[in-house]
Parts: C-alpha cells; sequence; structure tokens
C-alpha cells in the first residue's frame, strides 16, 4: 500500500493549492490550478485519490 501524505497551502494570489507527496518526499501530484474555496480544493484532490488508489491519506494544512 502507498502511503503519502497531502499539503494544502494558499499561494501568493490567496488561492488554495495542495500536493501529495510520497513517503520517500517525492511530489506524485499538484494541483493544476488554485481554487478560491478549500473545500473546492480538497474535492479535487479528493477525486484525484479515489482515482488512483486506496492507499492511507492524511491531510496537513500549512498555516496562512
Amino acid at each position: 500500500m502507498i502511503e503519502y501524505k497531502i499539503v494544502a497551502f494558499k499561494d501568493a494570489r490567496g488561492e488554495w493549492r495542495a500536493s501529495i507527496i510520497h513517503r520517500n518526499g517525492n511530489i506524485i501530484y499538484t494541483t493544476g490550478e488554485g481554487y478560491k474555496n478549500k473545500r473546492d480544493m480538497k474535492k479535487s484532490t479528493d477525486n484525484f485519490i479515489k482515482a488512483c488508489s486506496d492507499g492511507k491519506v492524511s491531510w496537513k494544512s500549512k498555516k496562512n
């Protein structure tokens, strides 16, 4: 089973983005666009995860 973490953050424009990082440190996914709403960013990222894996997921947000 692949283990990874999701890092959610706001970019310089104040939009939400996310990266999925494999346990070896490699970035395996980033949102291609910024989202004004954190919920929409999470939904998009969750849809990607469901389409690709049954891996173990944990959310980690940077403070902004």
